[in-house]
Order: C-alpha cells, then sequence, then structure tokens
C-alpha cells in the first residue's frame, strides 16, 4: 500500500532497484537510484566513519535529487 502512493521509491543501488522493478514491474516507472552516478554501498559491518560517509551520501543525493524536480 505505501508504495503504490509512492511519487518515487529510491534504492541505494542498482541491484536493489532492478530487484524492485521485477517483484514489481507496475511500479517500474518509480523506481530510481537515489546517486545516478554511482551506488551507495550498504554500510552494515563498517565502523562510525563508514555509516556517516553513507549518511552524507545519501543527504547530498537526496538534495541533488530534489533540486532537479524543483526546478
Amino acid at each position: 500500500e505505501t508504495v503504490d502512493q509512492a511519487d518515487t521509491i529510491f534504492c541505494m543501488t542498482e541491484h536493489q532497484a532492478d530487484h524492485i522493478r521485477r517483484a514489481l514491474p507496475e511500479l517500474a516507472e518509480k523506481i530510481k537510484r537515489l546517486d545516478l552516478r554511482a551506488d551507495i554501498p550498504d554500510p552494515i559491518g563498517g565502523g562510525p566513519e563508514v555509516y556517516r560517509h553513507t549518511a552524507e551520501r545519501i543527504v547530498a543525493a537526496l538534495r541533488e535529487s530534489l533540486d532537479k524536480e524543483l526546478s
């Protein structure tokens, strides 16, 4: 229900995006990789600095995406 209401579904990696597109082909147009230039790797197992860096990349990619949408 939540994904049906979403305007966009952001994924951290292209692999995740492809997996969701296969599972929910009717939502394929909504599914996008968060950072269009490169995947954002899952920080699991990394230390605090890895998580901090991942969070910074997510925030930067969200800002860029929102800027494009609002322009």
